[in-house]
């Protein structure tokens, strides 16, 4: 009966393109394989943040969950500053059915996050892989989001105009170490 109430059982809802590709497995392969480390994370990824979030207000946010061994910032590769995503580590399963179930959809900050499962995060996933350096959907994006340095990088690019992101408040991570370049990367 308390099945009925909550699922337990962490369910991957978004497939890494990159990451398959990289596997060489087929898409189902790769889910099982996914799912077979997703039975034991511990690992939520929140979406839809500011990039003005600090860490403090994630933890805030998430700390009624349960124990939180880490955060990790999502960060811009050229700018080293947040760029609209983090993994939160807990400490126990249980915590992080708890953030998926209780603060999906939540507002944190002003916005409505997005709370996933997460297979876990190592040193390549906290960096942003859109052409300018965030998140892919922070340079296709149309429309004016001031929490996420309004206009879309491609359609600001097209205008001529600059982004309209406060750098004075912006939490600048100079001390992780920037990723190896990517072979074929976008350079200015």
């Amino acid at each position: 009966m308390s099945s009925d109430l909550v699922d337990t059982v962490p369910q991957m809802e978004y497939v890494d393109r990159h990451e398959l590709l990289r596997s060489l497995l087929t898409t189902e392969e790769f889910r099982e394989r996914r799912q077979e480390q997703l039975n034991y994370s511990a690992t939520v990824y929140v979406g839809n943040l500011s990039f003005y979030t600090t860490e403090e207000q994630v933890y805030n946010h998430f700390s009624p969950c349960g124990h939180i061994r880490d955060i990790v910032m999502g960060l811009n590769e050229a700018t080293r500053c947040p760029c609209g995503f983090c993994f939160v580590v807990f400490e126990s399963q249980a915590a992080a059915v708890l953030a998926v179930h209780g603060l999906d959809g939540s507002l944190l900050d002003d916005r409505v996050v997005s709370v996933s499962w997460d297979v876990g995060c190592d040193g390549s996933r906290r960096w942003g892989r859109g052409a300018h350096g965030g998140q892919v959907v922070d340079g296709v994006r149309q429309n004016l989001d001031e929490g996420r340095g309004g206009l879309g990088a491609l359609r600001r690019d097209a205008l001529g105009v600059p982004a309209s992101t406060a750098e004075d408040e912006l939490v600048a991570y100079d001390w992780v170490e920037a990723p190896p370049k990517r072979r074929g990367a976008h350079t200015k």
